[in-house]
């Protein structure tokens, strides 16, 4: 069976139809033009379908996040990403975006996803680039806590050590 063709393609600008008030914690994207950053189709699962990740125009920090097609249109041109903007912002995203939807990230996975959609260039050896995971500590501020035990990330929790403290 061919793969499902994606109702928006990377660069694409679209504009939110639906309030997200209130399953966003309050930020409203309604009528907002964002840029597409990746569409994944999920064959199985609890929720099939397509994912639509969207980095928002004017969100600091600009996060992906996720949508059903059903929720967006169309708004214009792709737009080309920004001179001097390195796709090490764009693979950080992504796994915060992963870590983000799932609670946890485990290092198997981050590397098998940075892979398969951004290239070997970002892993060498087993490993994520140094300048991709510090991105992506950036971005988590503080909210994801390595477990070398696990090779995971996951959600850092009341009970844990504030970030940047030693043992």
């Amino acid at each position: 069976m061919p793969a499902p063709t994606p109702p928006y393609r990377p660069g694409d600008r679209v504009r939110c139809l639906v309030s997200t008030a209130a399953a966003m914690r309050g930020l409203e994207l309604q009528g907002r033009r964002g840029t597409v950053r990746w569409a994944t189709h999920y064959a199985a699962g609890e929720l099939p379908g397509w994912d639509v990740a969207v980095v928002w125009d004017d969100l600091v920090p600009p996060l992906p996040a996720h949508h059903s097609p059903a929720d967006l249109e169309p708004a214009g041109k792709a737009r080309a990403a920004p001179a001097g903007v390195a796709p090490v912002a764009e693979v950080a995203a992504w796994m915060l975006a992963e870590f983000e939807r799932a609670g946890a990230l485990a290092r198997a996975a981050a590397l098998a996803g940075i892979r398969a959609r951004f290239g070997a260039a970002f892993v060498a050896g087993g490993r994520i680039r140094p300048d991709v995971l510090a991105a992506f500590r950036r971005g988590a501020q503080g909210r994801a806590l390595w477990m070398p035990s696990r090779q995971a990330w996951r959600r850092r929790t009341p009970h844990d050590r504030p970030p940047g403290t030693s043992r």
